[in-house]
């Protein structure tokens, strides 16, 4: 099997999801935004503040794995919009990938994905990780 097989990123996703089940359960109100990181990343919660049963329910919305594409330097820079307009000093961002560097393949029934190819040379995953 291939290391970074189909099967693989699954079972990863799977063990993420878990630990986020465990996060979110685990706190009372948060000042929290998610980006979604699978095709071309999305923020997919807004940043404010959320309860516990909200980020639950977020997680459980949104547990399947249905990645293609790694967009991770789009989606730091994604987070740090929301972060960036944030007034607090002590800012976190948690990153859950599946580890893959930045990459956007012709999917089998041929769709290309000339947006995601435009927004990796805008937001690069070196260059955002460096900011």
């Amino acid at each position: 099997m291939c290391g970074n097989s189909t099967a693989e990123r699954g079972v990863s996703a799977l063990r993420q999801i878990k630990f986020m089940k465990i996060i979110a359960s685990n706190i009372k109100t948060v000042r929290t935004g998610i980006v979604v990181m699978f095709d071309t990343p999305v923020i997919s919660m807004k940043m404010g503040l959320h309860s516990a049963k909200e980020l639950e329910d977020w997680v459980e919305k949104h547990k399947q794995y249905n990645s293609s594409w790694t967009l991770t330097g789009y989606a730091i820079y994604l987070a740090r919009t929301m972060l960036d307009a944030e007034k607090s000093k002590h800012k976190t961002i948690m990153l859950f990938s599946d580890g893959d560097e930045d990459a956007c393949d012709v999917y089998d029934f041929g769709d290309e994905c000339v947006k995601e190819q435009e927004l990796m040379k805008k937001h690069t995953q070196s260059e955002e990780a460096k900011k």
